[in-house]
């Protein structure tokens, strides 16, 4: 058994595999591409007990060609290229949310960020005009409070306006009355945004901004204006998930390794482990307080990108 663990700040997201992962960016080998043309050739004209034949053969040559299968067995139940088109679409989507996702948690902890909304007063949905205005707003912003970063989503009114949720690593209105964070807004539209109406909101009640700020982009991501447009909006330099793949032996093996250097003694690891899966948890949560400690044990380890 595999697992995969994605860590963003304090969340650990654990997935389990049955197979070995396989490199994203691995390349097929021309003796594959070959026989996966050769099975489209054949099923698109009909014959189907060729293209069964080189289906086995494609098969025998590595059982783990997960894409190639997939993708035969789409043409066998006949699914269309726009059910294809859409599945795609939802795949880039569900992609996208989730790097957003993971981003908020990463750089903006919720006492220390604030959420920014900005409006647009005329009705008008040019994306590519106030995209460079939220670049210019955060420009801005940079000038008077340092270094900033942000994330954000693009939402559409009824009215058809374009606006911004925006997440900023800087605390403006932290300890504000009411009073002050309204006289602080229009401070904002008068001096920084000029375009419309500005929204701040302290986020130090949110326990999980990643999903916070997610949400905001589930309600147009399939909005058509937003075709061929990157999803989400966000600054450079933002600090990335890290990835660890292993098999679950590797990190037992690891967490007994760290117990023994904590001071345990062997017999009381042993005791520990007599219960398997609550020491294999256990080690999760040395993976989420703990440096790393990957030394001697099969573990594979990068930053998502």
């Amino acid at each position: 058994m595999y697992y995969k663990i994605i860590r963003s700040g304090d969340v650990l997201e654990v997935y389990e595999m049955d197979n070995t992962p396989i490199n994203p960016y691995e390349r097929l080998t021309e003796k594959r591409r070959e026989l996966f043309d050769s099975v489209c050739n054949f099923m698109a004209n009909g014959q189907n007990e060729l293209a069964q034949m080189f289906i086995e053969e494609l098969l025998d040559l590595d059982p783990a060609l997960n894409k190639e299968k997939r993708e035969i067995e789409r043409l066998q139940q006949g699914i269309s290229e726009y059910d294809r088109k859409e599945a795609r679409l939802a795949q880039t989507l569900r992609d996208a949310r989730n790097t957003l996702r993971r981003l908020a948690i990463n750089n903006f902890p919720n006492n220390k960020s604030t959420f920014v909304t900005l409006t647009v007063a005329k009705n008008s949905d040019d994306i590519d005009y106030y995209d460079e205005k939220v670049k210019q707003f955060i420009r801005k912003l940079r000038k008077d409070y340092g270094k900033l970063h942000y994330v954000g989503v693009r939402e559409f009114q009824k009215r058809g306006a374009i606006h911004y949720h925006l997440l900023i690593n800087y605390p403006f209105i932290k300890g504000f009355s009411e009073t002050e964070i309204r006289k602080s807004e229009v401070y904002f539209k008068n001096h920084y945004w000029k375009q419309g109406f500005v929204d701040l909101k302290s986020i130090e009640h949110v326990d999980n901004v990643g999903a916070y700020i997610s949400k905001y982009m589930t309600k147009d991501m399939q909005d058509k204006r937003l075709i061929g447009r990157k999803s989400y909006l966000c600054s450079r330099g933002l600090k990335r998930s890290e990835v660890i793949t292993f098999e679950k032996d590797a990190l037992i093996k690891q967490h007994y390794c760290y117990l023994k250097e904590q001071g345990m003694s062997e017999p009381e690891i042993d005791k520990l482990l007599l219960n398997e899966d609550e020491f294999f948890y256990s080690s999760l949560h040395n993976i989420h307080y703990t440096k790393l400690h990957w030394n001697n044990v099969s573990l594979k380890h990068s930053v998502l990108n």
